[in-house]
């Protein structure tokens, strides 16, 4: 299990420096900010028809995955 975490920190500490050195400087929000906002003025994941903020400190439920506690996991990297 102890290797699961550690590829598990592996795999967000990559995706932050990814953030940092190519995204950060082309959207309004940052890694740590608890909502991102989609829509027309993003790309990825995050684009779409419409603004849509994503809050990553108030989610209980996921489907596939069911209830939880935002501090049980890191969940706001992990999205």
């Amino acid at each position: 299990m102890k290797d699961h975490y550690e590829k598990f920190d592996t795999f967000l500490n990559e995706q932050k420096s990814f953030f940092n050195e190519e995204l950060a400087n082309t959207c309004s929000f940052n890694w740590e900010g608890s909502v991102w906002i989609g829509g027309t003025q993003t790309s990825g994941w995050l684009a779409g028809n419409r603004k849509t903020p994503y809050r990553f400190d108030k989610g209980t439920r996921i489907k596939g995955i069911g209830t939880f506690k935002i501090e049980e996991i890191n969940y706001q990297h992990f999205m």
